[in-house]
């Protein structure tokens, strides 16, 4: 009898431990390259790394409290298990000749799974990066409306003021958000993953629009567009411009609003019909990309081939656009979506 227990107790052991070093193993050999790979460690700041040291550590916990209360007849597989599991399988049938490759994907729940940890590693560095930069501009602009004051006239103080602490304020919005959504997903949130894009196509123009990769494109196709240009020397024309351009934004922070928890890229986190997205399928790329265009204009009269690059970025969010869709229709609930939203961008035109 004892023996029996014992014997138990070890198979339990050896299966709570094998799960847990590989996910251990994810967790920190991801922090490792964060910290450690040149690219990153010129990247990410110091409070940023920080913060990523912090979710190692809740990550590390989090696996441990859940597999310690892992049922022994449990068969589910943890992130590192997928993770490591599935590069062993693509190493061995690299490494195969003259026999028959395995699969390597067990099912398409195992892939669900194995792209989705690829998307996190790709994207929570960034946005905790975003996100940190974005805090500390809002601390900057905030103290200098302090300093500022109200300027001379309303439009000199939307112009100088206003406008800044409003877009700080949107693009804030718009990583926090994001950056919680690809921390934690549960059923209680709402945003447990159904499916992750599945084509080559779609990963690459999605992740083409994020560093490093929007770096190198930015070389060959630059954006000219910036965010403070001033509108023919003009008070006014600034005025009118920036106040565009702030709405347009404003919709493009609206838009991860409405996502809530399921802000995420590259997922079907579940089907979101409400805010922004009652009145376009695409409300965040319509007014990122129309504010780009209006930001453009200062620089066209010297610079008339500045359109081109634009031209290039903004095909690149409309191919987002289609081939996200094109993954989101394989749920009916989004097939359903697009019967009672026909338009992608702009209500009653495209």
């Amino acid at each position: 009898m004892y023996s029996a227990i014992s014997l138990f107790i070890a198979k339990r052991n050896i299966r709570w431990l094998s799960l847990l070093l590989a996910d251990v193993s994810l967790i920190w050999g991801a922090f490792a390259v964060y910290s450690y790979n040149a690219w990153y460690r010129d990247f990410i700041g110091n409070e940023a790394r920080l913060a990523l040291g912090a979710i190692a550590a809740f990550y590390t916990i989090i696996s441990i409290i859940g597999n310690i209360s892992r049922r022994e007849d449990d068969s589910a597989t943890s992130p590192g298990q997928i993770f490591f599991g599935t590069l062993v399988q693509m190493a061995d049938n690299l490494a195969a000749t003259g026999r028959e490759r395995i699969p390597v994907f067990a099912s398409p729940q195992h892939k669900t799974k194995f792209l989705f940890v690829l998307v996190k590693l790709f994207f929570i560095p960034l946005m905790v990066q975003f996100t940190a930069g974005n805090i500390f501009d809002m601390i900057h602009e905030v103290q200098r409306v302090v300093k500022t004051g109200m300027d001379r006239t309303v439009m000199m103080w939307f112009n100088n003021v206003c406008f800044p602490l409003a877009i700080t304020a949107f693009f804030l919005i718009d990583t926090a958000i994001f950056t919680f959504g690809y921390l934690f997903e549960s059923r209680r949130l709402g945003n447990k993953i159904r499916s992750v894009e599945p084509t080559w196509g779609g990963w690459i123009v999605a992740l083409i629009c994020y560093p490093p990769m929007n770096q190198v494109l930015s070389a060959i196709a630059p954006q000219y567009s910036n965010m403070y240009a001033y509108f023919d020397h003009s008070i006014t024309a600034t005025f009118i411009m920036r106040f565009a351009v702030a709405l347009l934004i404003g919709v493009y922070a609206w838009a991860s609003v409405s996502l809530g928890t399921r802000g995420s890229n590259l997922t079907n986190r579940g089907i979101v019909t409400r805010g922004a997205y009652r009145l376009v399928r695409h409300p965040a790329y319509t007014g990122k990309v129309a504010a780009w265009w209006l930001l453009l204009s200062p620089v066209l009269a010297e610079n008339p081939m500045a359109i081109s690059g634009m031209a290039v970025w903004t095909v690149i969010y409309y191919l987002r656009a289609i081939t996200e869709e094109r993954h989101l229709l394989s749920d009916p609930e989004y097939v359903d979506y697009c019967s009672k939203v026909k338009w992608r961008f702009i209500p009653g035109i495209l």
